[in-house]
């Protein structure tokens, strides 16, 4: 028999019961609160205090209690805690309610768990593979070696009664590669790796940041929040994978997130940080998802440049210009726009090519895949600025063209 009490109160906990301390602090009562569980009265003990006379008859006592009513899965319980305790994990856990007392949950939304916690833990590296003063809002392929890493090398455990609960076991002193050198371990530098708990504690400062962000911006309609109220969130590791993960949470019933951090050399006290996450929080996050996407809002403006290339080609229903544009505030990480014009619009574009003076369009320019585009602008204009004035302004913004944006 395995002489552990922590063992045993940790799979009480884990299957949801409920515990109070003795009035001299000897042992711990544990009960199960779950009606139409058929344990509602009953009553385990577990003693605390080694020194007195009864100690292995209520350890032993409990144990069997326990062995009876979980059979298997406590020998599965107890095999997996020998294992973890010989190592140091960070769990991220994602829990929600599912009124059913043998755990079960539809398969479609314990899959969304599974994808939340994936996907939380994928963020997580990237944000700490990149460094603090590197983070982006959307990662699409950066990182991709780290998050691939700590992916391969976590853990995930046995799923929980009483609730369905996903826990994913980070080892927090193992070094993740973030390499994609095919060098042999010992020819990669420190800085070809990440610790787990620096992994770990990416995710809480994001988490954390991600909830005051939600609640300092409570009160507004989502469509309202700005682009850069997002962007402030991203040295705190929110991403537009991080926003993804939780979508993939949020149901009318909330599910907690929950990140234990065992202190160092003494792995019974932990650090925990933990969040609820439902469907009243989905307009928030769709609209951060679209910020940190970094997807473009039709924006009515008038814009000036140098006409690039004239399309008067048949299978094109409007005449088709290409500009690459003067420095605008409102848009600023546009550099090239195709504009679609009537008939005398386009001789007028015309007119602008062949002088080499910069042409003027209003109108309302949309994103269509990696395109900018503006139909049928609602006035042009030649003017008299030759394009040589603004050669020397786009070469300069070349490099960073519309970067931000993809």
């Amino acid at each position: 028999m395995i002489n552990d009490v922590s063992m045993l109160k940790a799979m009480l906990k884990q299957y949801g019961w409920s515990c109070r301390p003795s009035f001299n602090g000897k042992a711990t009562y544990w009960s199960f609160p779950h009606s139409g569980s058929g344990m509602e009265n009953m009553l385990i003990t577990i003693p605390e205090d080694k020194s007195t006379d009864d100690y292995e008859f209520y350890l032993e006592q409990a144990y069997h209690e326990i062995e009876l009513i979980y059979g298997k899965n406590f020998e599965t319980f107890k095999e997996e805690y020998q294992s973890f305790s010989s190592h140091q994990f960070d769990p991220l856990e994602i829990r929600e309610e599912t009124g059913a007392k043998d755990g079960l949950i539809p398969w479609n939304k314990g899959r969304r768990l599974v994808l939340g916690a994936e996907g939380i833990l994928n963020a997580g590296a990237r944000a700490t593979a990149v460094g603090l003063r590197n983070r982006k809002a959307h990662y699409l392929q950066t990182a991709h070696a780290a998050a691939e890493s700590v992916l391969s090398e976590s853990f995930m455990g046995q799923t929980k009664i009483g609730s369905y609960i996903v826990t994913m076991y980070v080892p927090s002193e193992h070094r993740f590669s973030i390499s994609s050198k095919k060098n042999s371990q010992n020819q990669l530098m420190d800085s070809d790796y990440i610790l787990g708990r620096d992994v770990t504690n990416t995710i809480v400062s994001s988490l954390q940041s991600f909830e005051s962000g939600f609640h300092e911006t409570s009160g507004k309609n989502a469509s309202d929040i700005d682009h850069g109220f997002f962007d402030e969130l991203v040295q705190d590791g929110v991403s537009y994978e991080l926003l993804d993960a939780i979508s993939c949470l949020l149901d009318e019933k909330e599910a907690q997130i929950t990140v234990a951090q065992p202190v160092k050399d003494v792995p019974s006290e932990k650090k925990t940080y933990e969040i609820s996450v439902g469907s009243y929080m989905s307009e928030w996050v769709d609209r951060g998802k679209f910020c940190l996407k970094g997807e473009f809002e039709p924006i009515r403006v008038l814009v000036a440049g140098e006409v690039t290339r004239l399309d008067n080609s048949a299978r094109n229903p409007h005449h088709l210009i290409k500009m690459r544009l003067v420095s605008n505030a409102s848009i600023s990480a546009i550099s090239m726009l195709s504009v679609h014009l009537s008939s005398e619009q386009y001789q007028d574009a015309i007119r602008a090519h062949k002088a080499k003076v910069m042409f003027m369009v209003k109108g309302e320019i949309k994103k269509k895949g990696r395109i900018f585009e503006m139909t049928l602008p609602d006035f042009v204009s030649v003017t008299n600025t030759p394009i040589s004035q603004i050669a020397e302004e786009y070469n300069e913004r070349e490099n960073f063209q519309q970067t931000s944006l993809f």
